[in-house]
């Protein structure tokens, strides 16, 4: 975790010439907090170099002879159902998804997805998927997914222990206002990207038409958050089921803490009819940025709180 002390450094150095005036810190902050979470738009869109400009050719031959059984019963369709059941919560292109409180309004809606508790062996089976990786013909793959994985940002628990809650340091009252203050050019940015993220919508689930696809949208946000340590604390976050299947929450923390391990099995195992699966590319696009932005944003609470507590002790 970081730290006031790790800020302290850079802007109380004894050295003149070494010392960081806030602006700069706030500026170095954000492009480290964007840059990191960019790996996790770049794997999760399947990106791969390009060979014009003299990499070496890259093939993902993953394949799977058959759906894992930790994925049994896990079905796309009940979301939709879900979502369907709820039409009175209008979020989609009324700003009201800017308010936080609306946010948390899908976690009281009715209905619940068909949910059931893991063998150990379906565990075992949970644990070799999370664990897996593409299987890519370059010879430089292996060095640079080993220094990838050696900078993974969270371990594999199932359950990260929470360090902060939003009422205590938030994005829009805290983190949003700090930045601001040094440098609101690239505050607002941010703070647009991430919010146009959100209020986005296909209008659907692959191709069937919902009225409101919110909760869904704030089920991966707050999942993602979660893995950060970083919880909403008027949120139940056992309602995350209803609206995220395992195979989702799969690719979500492979794409957060594991980037280089996703491969073309994740891709098939959300998309793929023939195991209930009712989501489309644009979907998985979708996931990701929401994924990236909430990435981001995670990031810069958690080093804009170390930067507040440098300011407090001042």
């Amino acid at each position: 975790d970081i730290k006031a002390d790790h800020l302290r450094v850079l802007v109380k150095n004894e050295d003149p010439s070494l010392r960081w005036s806030l602006g700069q810190l706030a500026h170095a902050l954000i492009i480290l907090a964007t840059f990191q979470s960019l790996a996790c738009a770049a794997f999760g869109l399947g990106v791969t170099m390009d060979p014009d400009l003299g990499a070496e050719p890259v093939s993902d031959d993953s394949v799977e002879a058959s759906l894992p059984t930790c994925f049994e019963e896990q079905d796309n369709r009940q979301i939709v159902e879900l979502l369907e059941q709820n039409l009175d919560i209008r979020m989609e292109g009324e700003d009201s998804a800017r308010n936080t409180a609306a946010f948390h309004e899908f976690g009281e809606l009715g209905g619940s997805q068909k949910g059931r508790k893991l063998s150990k062996e379906q565990q075992e089976e949970l644990t070799r998927v999370m664990e897996s990786g593409p299987v890519v013909s370059a010879a430089e793959a292996d060095r640079i997914r080993s220094r990838c994985n050696q900078a993974a940002c969270m371990s594999e628990d199932k359950a990260p222990q929470v360090k902060l809650q939003e009422s205590e340091f938030s994005w829009e009252d805290h983190a949003r206002l700090l930045l601001e203050r040094h440098v609101p050019d690239m505050t607002e940015v941010i703070s647009q990207d991430y919010q146009d993220t959100l209020d986005f919508s296909t209008g659907g689930i692959g191709n069937i038409r919902v009225h409101n696809t919110a909760p869904i949208k704030m089920a991966m946000l707050f999942y993602v958050h979660r893995l950060y340590r970083y919880a909403h604390d008027s949120f139940d976050y056992s309602k995350t089921n209803q609206y995220l299947t395992l195979q989702m929450k799969v690719f979500l923390k492979k794409l957060v803490c594991f980037p280089t391990r996703i491969s073309r099995c994740d891709f098939a195992r959300l998309t793929a009819p023939e195991h209930g699966c009712v989501l489309n590319f644009p979907d998985v696009v979708h996931m990701t940025m929401i994924c990236f932005q909430a990435q981001r944003v995670a990031k810069l609470i958690w080093v804009t709180r170390a930067l507040n507590d440098m300011n407090a002790k001042a």
